[in-house]
């Protein structure tokens, strides 16, 4: 039997949880099909985490008296990391899926990660593809070979940055997710999954790529996602947390400071502060030019173009 723990914090997201619960409505009824058919037992527990206790999300599955639904509500806003780490310490699934409440998942998508997960070895992160809904155009985050040998590789993340745009791409066994990250929290939202990336890199754990567009992120105009401003705070902020604490270099710890502070000051910056910053750090500036080139996507400066 394998269970997968779908958390998801919640935050006034009335406007979105509909999606959201058709989505875990649809995967369970799948399930129970596909194990009917092939003898196999797999299910799903579904956690709600209110971060915004004065608002009540509307689910009629819980209403309805589902068992393996519930909510939790957090007595004080706590955000998403520590809404995420709130419900993985009730879940009692083997692996974890955290699904943000604007986000859904493909009608099969927790049977085909489980399924996936049975091919390899079970220290193994699995990462689909992604479907990004983006102004009316729905694009495959992943559209070429050399980006999909990038999604999980160390080097890219500390010079170009994250590759998984949420972590509902990715099923993840709950025993591989590291103390450090579950004892400490950050405060600012945007970059708790790049956090919980790098220890799980560090500490060895291997990525295999499901190509296939399981997870669907919806572009609202409000996700944290595409706030590049926090993000990068919410990335200083585990750094500092990092630093000198021995899991990952302080070689890497500055890298990725650059990365991060280059990148930051290209977006903003006008064509001649652009020019400038170019040449001053080539060295950032080429690696990102060059990963914009091979994997054909703007992600290195900016996230989504339309598949040509």
């Amino acid at each position: 039997m394998a269970t997968v723990s779908v958390i998801t914090p919640f935050y006034d997201g009335n406007d979105y949880i509909r999606a959201w619960q058709d989505s875990i409505c649809d995967n369970e009824k799948y399930l129970r099909k596909m194990n009917e058919e092939n003898h196999t037992d797999y299910s799903m527990e579904v956690i709600l985490v209110n971060d915004s206790p004065r608002i009540e999300p509307v689910i009629t599955g819980i209403n309805l008296g589902k068992k393996n639904w519930r909510t939790i509500v957090n007595r004080e806003n706590i955000g998403i990391h520590g809404s995420r780490v709130r419900g993985l310490s009730v879940s009692g699934g083997e692996y974890v899926l955290f699904l943000d409440q604007d986000d859904i998942l493909r009608y099969d998508a927790v049977y085909a990660f489980l399924d996936e997960a049975k091919k390899h070895d079970e220290d193994a992160v699995i990462i689909s593809n992604a479907l990004i809904d983006s102004q009316g155009e729905k694009l495959k985050l992943v559209r070429t070979s050399a980006h999909r040998a990038l999604m999980w590789d160390l080097d890219t993340y500390l010079k170009v940055g994250n590759q998984i745009i949420s972590p509902g791409q990715c099923l993840i066994k709950k025993t591989l997710i590291p103390d450090f990250w579950k004892e400490n929290i950050l405060k600012e939202n945007g970059s708790d999954d790049f956090f919980l990336w790098l220890l799980m890199m560090k500490n060895g754990v291997e990525g295999v790529f499901l190509d296939e567009p399981l997870y669907h992120h919806i572009e609202t105009g409000v996700n944290i996602s595409g706030d590049d401003g926090a993000t990068d705070r919410s990335c200083f902020e585990f750094l500092k947390l990092l630093s000198g604490k021995g899991i990952m270099s302080e070689k890497e710890i500055s890298t990725l400071e650059k990365t991060l502070s280059v990148k930051s000051g290209f977006r903003n910056g006008n064509k001649v502060k652009k020019l400038v910053t170019a040449i001053r750090h080539p060295g950032v500036v080429g690696k990102n030019v060059i990963y914009k080139a091979r994997t054909k996507t703007r992600y290195g400066f900016g996230r989504i173009v339309p598949e040509k």
